[in-house]
């Protein structure tokens, strides 16, 4: 299964390291977020590529090719705003631990990121960043902090046992399973 979805990414990435929107997604309105997105872009190409190194899977080819892309796109500049999808890539990229001469920058960018925005996030936003207690980023974090927003997230659950979603309803189940899990993750399920 895994072989098979790294193939189906071998052939829809470019030579850029880029994976873009197939023009299918252009058929219907795009979320504003994704509306001024240009390419290359690090976003999904990032995110990918760290969501595969934590597979352990995904070939030389592609992620040499990610790794050149952010060698010509990172800027550390992009964790200075207040914009969480310019942050996304770089969390994403540097979930896993490998050996890049600028994770530790990266992560610790993240982490002030996280730091300045945590009163504007919700609980999904924030601890998409911060997925466990063992995750770089959460190591840098200070401790008070993960736990008022642990209970930022647990007070956030609506009377009928889902999360809200800033979005579309649609996204509630998703929001809903995500919080679950980083309230596991964190020992805090009741």
């Amino acid at each position: 299964m895994v072989q098979r979805t790294v193939a189906y990414l071998e052939q829809t990435q470019d030579e850029t390291g880029n994976w873009r929107f197939s023009p299918e997604v252009y058929e219907s309105p795009l979320a504003p977020w994704f509306q001024h997105w240009e390419w290359p872009s690090l976003n999904p190409s990032c995110t990918i590529s760290g969501l595969l190194k934590e597979l352990g899977s995904g070939s030389e080819q592609l992620h040499r090719r990610v790794e050149e892309l952010f060698a010509n796109l990172g800027n550390v500049h992009d964790l200075t705003g207040d914009e969480y999808y310019n942050v996304r890539p770089y969390a994403y990229y540097f979930f896993p631990i490998w050996d890049h001469p600028q994770r530790d920058l990266y992560t610790s960018g993240v982490a002030w990121w996280l730091i300045r925005q945590a009163d504007s996030l919700d609980g999904d936003h924030f601890f998409s960043f911060v997925r466990s207690p063992e995750s770089s980023v959460a190591r840098l974090l200070p401790p008070t902090l993960i736990e008022q927003r642990l209970q930022d997230l647990a007070n956030e659950q609506a009377e009928d046992g889902g999360w809200p979603s800033p979005y579309s309803n649609h996204w509630r189940g998703w929001i809903t399973v995500q919080n679950l899990l980083v309230l596991q993750a964190f020992g805090k399920l009741d």
